[in-house]
């Protein structure tokens, strides 16, 4: 999309662990959004997963 001149943004509201993808998206959306704008929320260690 963003080659055929679309304006293209992704968001992730939040990552557990290390924000790797949340760094892919900020490199790939139009407006150059910081990763911080992609990502608002960011627990630096991974959160357990509750039955």
């Amino acid at each position: 999309m963003k080659r055929s001149g679309k304006t293209v943004a992704g968001f992730k509201l939040f990552v557990c662990g290390a924000p790797d993808d949340a760094n892919h998206l900020a490199k790939a959306v139009s407006e150059g959004l910081t990763v911080e704008e992609v990502n608002p929320v960011w627990f630096q260690i991974s959160l357990p997963l509750s039955s």
